[in-house]
């Protein structure tokens, strides 16, 4: 069970380049962070240091106050079933139906017996199709995942970590292509979720204004760097402009 992650003095770096510098974060369980900044500052390797998928070449992570890159696999595996990150650009290949990606999602709970068996026999086609209702994509529950817009492949994507049930949800820019109509439905079921669950939800967003009006707090990325980490009321005008001033280093 996911309570208590600590980032401490993070460091990323790649060809002798500094991506990340310093970082120094702590997450609760139940928070709602909102993490922003312009392209290429840095969110998506912040989402992929603190979801366990990249190694960081400087400082420690604690989750739950054990030191996760010292532990043993075992321990690590076991840690990153509570977690789970929605990419930006979905992963799923172009003639997979969303009935079989989106019993991916229980890959982590099942033999590898019953993860073969599930792409002849959907046992979970109930769970899946209600999922799907709510957000209102029931119909395409039998096409190909090339058939979908990009919007309709990220709601899938959001459908996933429904049914996966992590302890802590991140997403990087789940909203990135979805028009703005559906963008606020998306946004509305993600959150009723979180709330629904008392899940950790951290999420990267490029709309400032959705940050202040629906998270408890804000990470302000630039230039590998945190230059803002507080809530939604000390998010001034001033800390905006510094957050996005400047040139990304990628």
């Amino acid at each position: 069970m996911f309570y208590h992650l600590k980032l401490e003095n993070i460091s990323l770096k790649s060809n002798k380049k500094t991506l990340l510098y310093n970082l120094n974060v702590e997450v609760l369980h139940k928070e709602r962070i909102a993490v922003i900044g312009p392209t290429g500052s840095g969110k998506t390797l912040f989402l992929n240091i603190i979801s366990f998928g990249w190694k960081p070449n400087e400082g420690k992570i604690f989750i739950n106050s054990e030191d996760f890159w010292k532990k043993n696999n075992f321990f690590q595996d076991k840690i990153r079933k509570y977690f789970y990150l929605v990419p930006q650009i979905p992963d799923m290949p172009n003639r997979q139906k969303v009935i079989s990606a989106l019993h991916a999602s229980y890959i982590n709970k099942w033999s590898i017996i019953k993860v073969i068996a599930s792409l002849f026999f959907p046992f979970k086609k109930k769970s899946i199709e209600l999922v799907l209702k709510e957000l209102d994509l029931l119909q395409k529950i039998d096409e190909n995942i090339e058939t979908l817009s990009g919007g309709q492949k990220q709601a899938i994507s959001i459908a996933r970590i429904f049914l996966s049930q992590p302890n802590v949800m991140i997403l990087d820019e789940p909203l990135s292509a979805v028009d703005p109509g559906r963008s606020n439905f998306l946004l509305k079921k993600i959150l009723e979720y979180q709330k629904k669950t008392t899940a950790t939800l951290i999420c990267s967003l490029h709309q400032p204004e959705i940050a202040k009006k629906y998270f408890t707090r804000i990470i302000g990325i630039n230039n590998g760097k945190i230059v803002f980490d507080g809530t939604p009321k000390k998010f001034s005008k001033i800390k905006q402009e510094e957050i996005y001033q400047g040139k990304p280093k990628f």
